[in-house]
Parts: C-alpha cells; structure tokens; sequence
C-alpha cells in the first residue's frame, strides 16, 4: 500500500453567515501524511492521542465522508484475481497497471476493496453486536459478501477461529459475548477480519483495552498471522515500547504529521527528533541501570489546537531542543520541515538533524 500527501480535514460547523462567507475553519486531524506498507510488514503509527493515528486508518478504510478528504491518495495492491476483477468493471481506478485507486472504486469495486483490507478496532466490547453468537459475528462479512455455501461457510468460520487459537472452534461457536473474557472478545474480532482472507489487517490499539497477562497471547497472534499468512499489518498504537515488539518500522506521528520513520530498532536506538525521544524517555523501565542511563527529555505545555496550526514547525511550541539552540531558530519559525532521508532509510522532519546532520545534531 502507498499512502500520498493524504489531508482529511474536518469542518468546524459554524452559523450560516460563515458557511456563505467560505469562513469555514477545519480540524486538520491527517495533515499531508505519506508511508508505504510492503508484503508482509509490520508497519505501526505511534504518538499520543489526538495525533491522527485512527483517522489515518478510517480513511483507509473509507470510513470517513471523501468530501473530508482533500488532497491525496490511498493506492493498495490486491490480491490478483481482485484486481483483474477491478481492472474489468472499473478501470479507471488502476494506477500503474498493480495498484488501485481506492477513492476512485464505486459500488461493486468498492466492495471487492473492503474485502482485501479488514480493520480491528481498539474496543472488543463495543465492536462486536452483544446479541450475535460467535459463529454469526465470524461468518456474518461472509454473509455480506455473499461467499460459500453454509457448508463452507462453516469451515471458514472454524478456520478463522483456529487461527486465532480459539480452539475447538466448536466450544467457543454459540457462546455471546459476555460469555467471553477480553482477549477471547479481540480474538473473535481478529477471526472476523481474517475470514474474507484479506491482503492486510489495520489494528486500531488493539491491545490497549486488554490485561497485560492476555497482550501478549492477541500480539502471539498477529506475529504467527504475518509469518504464515504473508499478511501485510498497520498496528497503531500510543506505546512505543509494544510497537518495538511487533514492528518492523515505526512512523511516529505528531498533530497530524508524520516527524519520524526508520526500522523499529533503529528508532528505539537512535531517535533523531525531540518528540520522540521524548516519547522514548517516558517509557518505564524495571531495570533500575537502564533508568539511570536514560535521560528525560522534557515536552513544554498542552498539544496545540489542531484547528490553528503553529507556524513553521508545528512541534515548536513544546521543543527544549528549539529553545537550547539558537542557530536553528529562524529555520524553526519560518518553514514546516518535510521528511528528509538524514541516515539509510532513516527519515526526519526536524530541522536540527537536516541542516547538521546527525552526527552533529543536539538535540539531546
């Protein structure tokens, strides 16, 4: 999957004078983000809430209004007879002969996208209908879909379960919800999204509501899935720390921005922007060596509102690092950083580590 320059503004609903008057402000919650997903990575967007982390993943989805969305595109590669299909009913919505347009796809294409890109929200409490039993809430996308007899359907459905190790299948199949503890209620979910057989997964924090004893059976879950499966993952989570466990690159993500992406162990190891090593410091560690050797690295007052932007870079307000280095500060203010490849396949949206490369950056 290719993500481009993608904005999804939200309008502040104001009286009619404004709205004839074009005075009409926007929450820009995703403002200009672009990443690739390769085949069987584990891509995860990390930062603290508000970001625009879920946002991303609904538009993906398609789950927001495309009149929110202004400017860029989602490109994904289905599997072979998906995009022959589209390629068929819809062709104008094939970019590069592989990829497709998905803000293009209508009705029938549009549909055959839904199946090859499942999403698993945060809340298994409120995701899954609590009057369904097990069986109903896996097979009903198969339902929709109108796939298999009632037979296969069957299969399927047990299939999906066993992925999940929710086994025999046949225990868990007429249990409700509330018959189910949390990590079994997410595993259902994940058996509901694995059942159409999609080419990716979006997980919205899926372990956030879940004990930490059960995180690490559902994380079990997803490493086993992109090893067997070849399925390509977006995880999205607030813990830097579980997204070093699950990941193969991070992009860290700061009101609406994408301000850092490397390889997993290289962004844990070698953060170059302010905001995420703050986020790194704040980790707790239970060894007490390691808490020494870990400097805190302080973020100054509140997020700023998502509706006025601050000029320049939009981390400024909150950096130690612009404040301790006065040489960068006319950068700072003028001019928004983009993404800049500072270290192999190691990028930045800082101006520190641009102008002076990392070696000589100090922003620590």
């Amino acid at each position: 999957m290719r993500v481009e320059d993608l904005r999804v503004w939200f309008p502040v609903r104001k009286g009619i004078i404004e709205t004839l008057l074009g005075r009409v402000e926007y929450v820009r919650a995703v403002d200009g983000i672009s990443f690739n997903v390769e085949k069987a990575e584990t891509f995860c967007l990390v930062g603290e809430s508000g970001c625009g982390k879920t946002t991303t993943a609904r538009a993906i989805m398609m789950l927001v209004d495309r009149s929110d969305v202004k400017s860029g595109r989602v490109l994904f590669r289905p599997h072979d007879e998906v995009l022959e299909e589209i390629a068929r009913i819809q062709p104008n919505a094939i970019v590069d002969g592989e990829y497709v347009d998905i803000y293009k796809t209508r009705g029938r294409a549009e549909k055959l996208i839904r199946r090859e890109v499942q999403i698993i929200f945060q809340d298994p409490f409120g995701s899954i209908n609590p009057r369904m039993k097990v069986y109903d809430v896996v097979e009903e996308p198969l339902v929709v879909h109108g796939i298999g007899t009632r037979e296969e359907r069957f299969e399927a459905v047990a299939r999906a379960l066993e992925a999940v190790k929710l086994t025999p299948p046949e225990d868990f199949m007429a249990r409700y919800p509330h018959q189910l503890s949390g990590g079994q209620r997410q595993r259902v979910a994940i058996a509901r999204a694995l059942v159409l057989n999609p080419s990716m997964l979006l997980a919205d924090e899926p372990v956030s509501m879940l004990d930490v004893s059960i995180r690490a059976e559902v994380l079990e879950v997803f490493n086993e899935l992109k090893t067997k499966r070849g399925l390509s993952l977006v995880f999205i989570t607030h813990d830097i720390a579980l997204a070093r466990y699950i990941c193969d690159r991070i992009a860290v993500m700061y009101l609406g921005k994408i301000v850092e992406v490397a390889r997993a162990d290289e962004i844990i190891e070698k953060p170059l922007h302010p905001y995420t090593r703050a986020l790194i410091s704040a980790v707790p560690d239970v060894v007490p060596e390691n808490r020494l050797k870990l400097r805190y690295v302080p973020i100054k007052g509140e997020v700023p509102s998502a509706i006025r932007i601050p000029a320049g870079c939009r981390f400024r307000p909150r950096c130690v690092a612009y404040d301790e280095n006065e040489w960068v500060r006319g950068f700072c203010e003028r001019e928004e950083p983009g993404l800049v490849e500072v270290e192999r396949d190691h990028y930045v949206a800082c101006w520190i580590p641009i102008k002076r490369g990392p070696e000589g950056s100090s922003v620590s």
